[in-house]
């Protein structure tokens, strides 16, 4: 029998992590019950709900065979970290656009596809979309523009 053996690490790693967040929520959090939910029922269910697409992923690595593994590429791997980094970082002192902007920037940046206007265009639309939804919808105490860019 053949069996793709990163699909089925990556499988193992996935159901690995539901199962400890489902266990950990089991364990320190009351669960209640379906009717009277308790503050564990979700992270419970929804560890339980990545195990399972964990082992879905392990059971197709069994039929689909010996493949050659793609090549790393370290753009996606440096920037993705690099795009989450920039929002942490910026959202206090810059303010949720700027944030929202660099994010989507430097994580498009990752796709050596994508184009810069259609990075711009899109980085836009998130940031009109996060404010709209965010602060004007959800009232959320974010300040669009942080007092880095009060002097401008």
């Amino acid at each position: 029998m053949t069996f793709n053996r990163h699909d089925m690490v990556s499988g193992g790693i996935v159901a690995a992590t539901g199962l400890f967040f489902a266990l950990t929520a089991l364990r320190t959090l009351p669960v209640g019950t379906m009717l009277r939910m308790g503050p564990g029922y979700f992270p419970a269910a929804i560890g339980f709900v990545v195990t399972g697409l964990g082992l879905m992923i392990m059971a197709g690595a069994l039929k689909s065979g010996q493949e050659k593994p793609a090549p790393l590429r370290l753009r996606p791997l440096i920037l993705i970290p690099a795009a989450i980094l920039s929002f942490l970082l910026t959202i206090r002192g810059a303010g949720l656009i700027p944030a929202v902007f660099f994010v989507v920037v430097v994580s498009r940046a990752a796709d050596p596809a994508s184009r810069l206007a259609g990075s711009l265009m899109l980085a836009i639309a998130m940031c009109a979309l996060c404010a709209a939804i965010f602060v004007y919808g959800l009232n959320l105490p974010l300040p669009l523009f942080g007092q880095w860019l009060r002097g401008f």
